[in-house]
C-alpha cells in the first residue's frame, strides 16, 4: 500500500528548487492550483484535500490525506475523465493508456495527473501531513495584482478601551475639537 505520508515527504525533499521558486519549477497551471488549495484551506495540517474539512481521527497515521468518502468521490471522478485531475488540462495519450491498463486504482494515481501537477499535489499533501507549513508555499506570491491570504482563526483580546478625538471640518479647514 502506498504511504502518502512518506511519498509526500520524499517529494518535498527531492525538489530541485527552494519553495520560493516552485512557480518556475511546477509551471503556472500546477502552481496556481497549489496556491488555490492552500488559500482555500484544503492544504493545511490535518485537513481533507478534497473539501478542506478536518480528517477523521487516526487517518493521518494510516497515511490518508482524504476521508474515505471523499477519496471514493475523487476516484469516481478520475475514472470518468481523461483530463488532469489537478489542472484540468488534457492528458497525453501515454497517461491515458496507462489508465486503461489493469491496475490498482486505489494505489496508482499518478497517471491521472501531468507529472508537474502530480508533484504539486504531493506538495499539498505534504502540507496536510505537516511536513511544510502552508505559509511557506505562498510566501512572496502575488496573483492578479493582489496578495494571497491564508484563512486563519484570530482571537482578539481587548486590554484597554480609549477614545480618540476625530478631526472635524469647518469651512474647508481641518481643526481639532
Amino acid at each position: 500500500m502506498c504511504d502518502f505520508n512518506e511519498l509526500s515527504k520524499r517529494t518535498l525533499q527531492s525538489l530541485p528548487v527552494p519553495l520560493t521558486d516552485l512557480r518556475h519549477y511546477l509551471g503556472p497551471p500546477a502552481h496556481r492550483k497549489l496556491l488555490h488549495a492552500v488559500t482555500s484551506g484544503r492544504a493545511r495540517a490535518g485537513h481533507d484535500l478534497y473539501d478542506g474539512g478536518p480528517l477523521p481521527p487516526g487517518s493521518l497515521g494510516r497515511g490518508h490525506y482524504m476521508s474515505p468518502a471523499n477519496f471514493q468521490r475523487a476516484l469516481a471522478r478520475m475514472n470518468a475523465e481523461t483530463r488532469c485531475q489537478w489542472c484540468g488540462g488534457a492528458l497525453p495519450l501515454d497517461l491515458v493508456r496507462q489508465h486503461q491498463q489493469p491496475h490498482n486504482h486505489n494505489e496508482e494515481l499518478a497517471h491521472h495527473f501531468h507529472p508537474r501537477c502530480w508533484k504539486a499535489r504531493l506538495v499539498a499533501v505534504a502540507a496536510i501531513f505537516g511536513h511544510v507549513r502552508p505559509e511557506q508555499l505562498v510566501a512572496g506570491q502575488v496573483s492578479h495584482s493582489r496578495m494571497l491570504t491564508l484563512r486563519k482563526t484570530v482571537t482578539w483580546t481587548v486590554h484597554k478601551v480609549f477614545t480618540v478625538n476625530a478631526p472635524s471640518r469647518s469651512r474647508g479647514r481641518r481643526r481639532w475639537r
